[in-house]
């Protein structure tokens, strides 16, 4: 019973916190809040290339760059905000010297194989990987007043007409 308490607690401090934020800028129209303009470029490369538009939108349609920035630059973002940046830089560097050329401007096909690679390494480049593409669908499919998730198409992609907490979806 304490649970569910705490449960429908936490619900209702999100519906207001979601009421009260703006909502999320479209791509790149904005200045970043935490990432310089190239290094968003290759992050938002990145989390395009792991959940890459087809049918369905992809992680720039669904804001999940923004949503990143955004995360990292409050005073609680996680701790591992470090590792994504310099994971991505690291990914910049290796795409400049194999293509010359940042990721960002690579063809998808390269930046598949070098974001591959990165996933099967050891070390910290296979731990940037995993916070990045967890970072990536946690943008997906957040709330959107968290600044991903745009148009809430991420949860309709997955056939999810409300968020967990049982809240209407925000008109579009």
């Amino acid at each position: 019973m304490a649970g569910a308490a705490v449960a429908v607690a936490g619900c209702r401090r999100r519906a207001k916190k979601a009421a009260a934020a703006p909502p999320a800028a479209p791509d790149s129209a904005k200045a970043h809040r935490y990432f310089p303009a190239a290094e968003f470029a290759t992050l938002a490369a990145a989390c395009e290339r792991l959940l890459p538009r087809d049918a369905d939108p992809g992680a720039r349609d669904l804001g999940v760059p923004e949503y990143l920035d955004r995360m990292f630059s409050g005073p609680d973002r996680p701790v591992w905000h470090l590792i994504v940046r310099r994971g991505i830089a690291r990914l910049d560097r290796e795409a400049r010297r194999r293509f010359s050329r940042p990721f960002s401007d690579a063809p998808a096909v390269d930046q598949d194989a070098l974001l591959g690679e990165v996933q099967r390494r050891e070390g910290k480049d296979q731990v940037f990987f995993g916070h990045l593409l967890a970072a990536t669908l946690e943008g997906a499919f957040c709330d959107p007043s968290l600044g991903g998730n745009r148009g809430e198409r991420g949860w309709r992609m997955i056939g999810a007409s409300r968020d967990p907490c049982g809240l209407p979806p925000s008109s579009p």
